[in-house]
């Protein structure tokens, strides 16, 4: 079977702000940083500063949703009302982004895209939105 793609969920916060300011008032540590118009080599220039907490990665040919926003939810939780003060502030949009990679096979179910009702509360309280962005691996061929 060739490799999978991972499937991932997370915690987006994008404006127009300076992310060493933002990243100063939240005490979980963010796994990606970008400044609005910043150069790197690995990314395009960004159209606006983006900060990314939380990060939820499975391989799966089912990739359970429901799961993954369960993980989230726990490494967000801890910190809610830091992020909820920070959701105050104008001009930050939060976003729960999910990338979903499935099979293209007929044997193989598609998973449920669902979330579970805690992290629907945290998002909301953030004034989140929920983006699932769903790929389909279409060189899978299963064995058997």
């Amino acid at each position: 079977m060739p490799d999978l793609e991972k499937s991932y969920m997370y915690l987006s916060i994008k404006g127009d702000f300076d992310p060493n300011d933002l990243i100063t008032q939240v005490s979980l540590t963010p796994w990606k940083c970008l400044k609005k118009h910043s150069k790197s080599l690995q990314n395009k220039i960004p159209r606006c500063s983006i900060v990314n907490y939380g990060k939820v990665e499975v391989t799966s040919e089912c990739p359970d949703l429901y799961q993954m926003s369960d993980e989230l939810f726990r490494q967000l939780e801890p910190y809610r009302d830091e992020l909820i003060a920070l959701s105050k502030a104008p001009g930050l949009h939060f976003c729960c982004s999910t990338c979903l990679w499935m099979v293209h096979s007929l044997e193989v179910s598609t998973p449920p895209i669902g979330f579970h009702s805690d992290i629907v509360s945290l998002l909301g309280s953030l004034g989140a939105s929920i983006d699932v962005d769903t790929y389909r691996d279409d060189e899978y061929i299963p064995l058997g």
